[in-house]
């Protein structure tokens, strides 16, 4: 009797349905800089899991020394986006984020004039001169789970802990209103929150038919916010899980 419960339980837990799991893969053609109406890359049902790459903040253009910022053609590249089946307004959906590696061997950051908190900007006239254009690169180191920082202008050097996460994800706005892929705001957006990593769920309000889900700006690490403007930015490879919380209303 014991070995038969034993057959039946195994036969039932190997009968158990994976969940669905919905491949994409984005090159820089294929971007959107905004979050709004867009035809979607893929369909997905609640409950699929989306295996996708994201491009880094600067289009994946910024490889080696000497490389400029007029070289990107535009901020903060969206993969997307995903039409997630039977998403209506006033439904809420929730992303599961099971896995974010970094994709590639290098993240970058960058100083630009005009932009981040250390420079005058447009909203905050500041006494000193603006800050040059300066560019670093950050070796990752995937053994260490690292990634080594060398100063340009003196020998100073630290290994930062890796952390990747997603600087932007979000849905399309309400109303069919489009939104630039550098503002945060009630859909998602640019929010650089560091919770939008392994191991966490974000719940974003629906606000469109089919959700329209957006995700992209990785980040290897940052600090409390991108003072410079910029995070250690890369590309990323992710497997998230979607569901639709129906009849759930979130602001």
């Amino acid at each position: 009797m014991r070995i038969c419960l034993l057959v039946l339980v195994t036969t039932c837990l190997g009968s158990a349905q994976s969940p669905n799991v919905v491949k994409y893969h984005a090159a820089i053609n294929d971007v959107k800089y905004l979050y709004g109406s867009a035809s979607p890359v893929a369909h997905v049902k609640s409950g699929d899991i989306i295996e996708t790459n994201t491009l880094d903040a600067f289009g994946n253009v910024l490889k080696k020394p000497g490389d400029k910022q007029s070289m990107v053609t535009g901020d903060n590249p969206l993969t997307g986006p995903f039409y997630v089946d039977g998403a209506q307004p006033g439904d809420t959906l929730a992303v599961k984020f099971l896995d974010l590696q970094v994709d590639g061997n290098q993240g970058v950051g960058a100083f630009a004039p005009g932009f981040g908190a250390l420079n005058e900007t447009s909203y905050t006239p500041m006494l000193h001169p603006p800050l040059p254009e300066k560019i670093w690169f950050y070796p990752i180191d995937k053994a260490s789970s690292t990634a080594p920082f060398q100063a340009l202008d003196s020998k100073f050097s630290v290994k930062i802990p890796l952390h990747p996460f997603f600087g932007c994800i979000g849905v399309a706005p309400a109303l069919g209103e489009a939104r630039s892929s550098i503002v945060p705001a009630e859909f998602g957006g640019n929010m650089d929150a560091p919770e939008a990593s392994v191991g966490n769920t974000l719940y974003l309000p629906v606000n469109a038919t089919g959700a329209l889900l957006y995700m992209g700006d990785g980040h290897a690490a940052m600090g409390d916010g991108e003072v410079a403007g910029t995070a250690i930015e890369v590309a990323l490879l992710a497997r998230a899980q979607v569901s639709v919380i129906k009849g759930k209303k979130i602001n």
